[in-house]
């Protein structure tokens, strides 16, 4: 399985989840957080397209990990034409799973017969689930009186 994503359209439906100041510092948590979930998986691999490097010409670009892959779209293309370009050109489109949240690069990759998934999908699937600040304010169940002698007779402690 291949992961096409847009990786700007992930960085922004996950803005908060995200801490570097600048955008090469988030594009390089992104790569990381894909690196991270992949570790133990089999049989995938993640390119993470970006808009043009010459749009941030002072900033470090993150580079390509084992089973990520970073592209960057050329001047006359942006990051949605590259993946679409990609798409169109795969043998097996249906090996792919189009990452954005930009209804018409859905839309083509849909058409072309590739699966598809939005940039907050992408996020929850590769991101451990947190904590919400309800939960946070639950306390935990504790046992009744009664149910932990029951558990103390079951283990056969006195």
């Amino acid at each position: 399985m291949i992961y096409l994503v847009d990786g700007h359209n992930v960085i922004f439906a996950g803005a908060k989840k995200f801490c570097s100041a600048t955008e090469s510092g988030r594009r390089a948590e992104l790569v990381r957080k894909i690196r991270d979930y992949l570790v133990g998986k089999r049989g995938i691999e993640v390119v993470v397209v970006f808009d043009s490097r010459n749009k941030y010409p002072a900033e470090k670009t993150p580079k390509s990990l084992p089973r990520v892959r970073v592209i960057y779209a050329s001047e006359n293309r942006n990051a949605d034409e590259m993946i679409d370009i990609m798409v169109q050109r795969a043998k097996n489109p249906r090996e792919i799973v189009v990452v954005s949240s930009d209804r018409q690069v859905l839309k083509n990759a849909d058409y072309s017969g590739a699966r598809t998934m939005t940039a907050q999908e992408f996020l929850d699937l590769i991101l451990p689930a947190e904590i919400s600040d309800d939960d946070a304010d639950e306390k935990p169940e504790i046992l009744t009186d009664e149910e932990m002698a029951e558990w103390k007779k079951y283990f056969g402690i006195d």
